[in-house]
């Protein structure tokens, strides 16, 4: 599947200066965040310069700050399309969970989502935790999953509670992305909260019926 960034999404608040309308443009935008990551990969943030991505890219600095105005746009763009990405790809994951047990669908997404961050450099990583707007429509891709009552508020908490340990191993403890008994504790944290949530809306039942 190929993810086109959209500078649309972020352009007035992080420089990119025009919207690209046609397929070469949007070809040109696309070859100059893969030449960005290049550059990253090669050497590193603070080495990242617009010049050097404009020669890996193959286009003229006055070309490149068509679309992006400086170092810092273009380090924003690369930050909404990992959050694209990532949403896109959880999107599915929940899409093929719909109508199958819950554990199941709620360690596919703590699977995919420890997955992707095992595949980020250190300096993307730090990108998407920097993020934290990316929490809001992660709550959606969690609610059809959950099948509990006031689900947006109680997808947040869950959401909040799995992210400190996630953000923790990324930064200090990397190898834990890539564990199972990682994954099955995160999981029995969501379980656990999901559990005790059900038992709650079983009582507040409960207490209704008895009342009337």
């Amino acid at each position: 599947m190929v993810f086109a960034f959209d500078p649309a999404l972020s352009r007035a608040k992080h420089g990119e200066r025009k919207q690209p309308l046609q397929a070469r443009s949007q070809a040109t935008v696309d070859a100059i965040l893969e030449a960005t990551l290049q550059v990253l990969d090669n050497v590193g943030l603070q080495k990242l310069t617009t010049t050097r991505v404009a020669e890996r890219a193959g286009v003229s600095v006055g070309t490149l700050y068509q679309y992006f105005q400086d170092k810092a746009s273009l380090v924003a763009a690369l930050r909404e399309l990992d959050r694209q990405r990532m949403l896109a790809t959880l999107s599915a994951v929940t899409s093929a969970h719909r109508g199958r047990p819950v554990e199941e669908g709620i360690r596919a997404i703590i699977t995919t989502t420890l997955a992707i961050k095992h595949s980020m450099r250190s300096y993307r990583l730090a990108f998407s935790e920097a993020d934290r707007d990316a929490l809001g429509p992660l709550v959606d891709v969690l609610l059809p999953l959950l099948p509990v009552k006031q689900a947006p508020m109680r997808a947040a908490m869950l959401l909040a509670a799995l992210d400190g340990p996630v953000v923790y191993a990324a930064k200090h403890r990397p190898s834990l992305l890539n564990s199972t008994e990682f994954v099955d504790e995160l999981c029995s944290i969501a379980m656990g909260y999901i559990e005790r949530c059900k038992k709650q809306d079983r009582a507040t039942k409960s207490a209704s019926e008895t009342s009337r």
